[in-house]
């Protein structure tokens, strides 16, 4: 995976997660969820705020779901 695919990994992940979500699936939603975070952990996104606000949603999802 190169870096530019990150963003859409990211943004698959969170949408997925979303579906869950609407349909009352936190613990699905949560593993997709940690899944993004685990690849927050490995990469930068402080060079660009679209990459940095799908970060920030991420965590909120993740809030959600506990």
């Amino acid at each position: 995976m190169c870096l530019d695919e990150i963003p859409i990994v990211l943004l698959e992940l969170n949408e997925s997660a979303l579906a869950y979500i609407t349909r009352e699936q936190y613990e699905k939603a949560l593993l997709l969820l940690q899944k993004a975070h685990g690849v927050l952990d490995v990469v930068d996104l402080s060079g660009s705020k679209r990459d940095s606000m799908i970060a920030i949603e991420l965590f909120l999802n993740m809030a959600l779901c506990y």
